[in-house]
């Protein structure tokens, strides 16, 4: 009853400790999956009420109570939530340390659960984010090694050329241009090449640059 009249009076995280509270001390008298999943969804609802003032508050909260959040869709916008705000922080480590957690998390539910397609859409978008963080990070291998590990049945066509185009930018971090620029051309065969080809010629000819090969960079553009 406390737990419900701090929910009523929208004091999620007090709520929260007094569900956990519950579950440490009452698991025999109580549903045990039925009260974790008040926890996970106030917790989730708790996150979204952070404004852009309170980074550091939001930031500590997940920190707080990181081992109670969804593993459903929720999951992937909590990510894209918080990983831009370490970002901003410059906590790019954290950032990559909460994504490979994260990671590894969804591959053991699917094993345990025997269920791992469930698991899989979720799974490759969180790579996603991984493979661009290690990116913006200057650690273009990193990226690379992440992207390879996402199967294309986990993840939407548009999904691909997007990857693809980071893995360009990977190739070119590290100075593998001819790689980077057969990257390129394989995107601008794509089915859905059209949308993002002026997105591909301007990479193609930052590449040319970066050869200082001028006119290849001028004709591209």
């Amino acid at each position: 009853q406390l737990a419900q009249a701090y929910e009523q009076a929208k004091d999620n995280h007090k709520a929260i400790l007094t569900y956990l509270t519950l579950q440490e001390y009452l698991s025999k008298f109580i549903d045990t999956q039925e009260n974790l999943t008040k926890v996970t969804n106030l917790v989730f609802e708790e996150l979204q009420k952070f404004s852009p003032k309170e980074l550091l508050k939001k930031i500590s909260f997940y920190y707080e109570f990181d081992e109670y959040l969804p593993t459903d869709e929720r999951l992937l916008s909590l990510t894209a939530q918080i990983i831009p705000d370490l970002l901003t922080l410059k906590l790019n480590g954290r950032a990559i340390d909460i994504l490979k957690k994260k990671i590894d998390l969804l591959i053991s539910l699917g094993k345990e659960k025997n269920t791992p397609e469930k698991y899989a859409p979720i799974l490759g978008q969180i790579r996603i984010q991984l493979g661009n963080v290690y990116l913006e990070d200057n650690q273009p291998q990193k990226s690379w090694d992440a992207f390879n590990l996402i199967t294309d049945s986990s993840i939407t066509v548009d999904d691909r050329l997007k990857i693809l185009m980071s893995k360009v930018r990977a190739m070119a971090q590290l100075s593998q241009y001819d790689q980077a620029l057969s990257l390129i051309e394989t995107g601008l065969q794509m089915p859905n090449a059209s949308a993002h080809q002026d997105e591909l010629q301007r990479l193609r000819a930052k590449i040319h640059m970066s050869q200082e090969k001028w006119d290849e960079a001028i004709a591209g553009l």
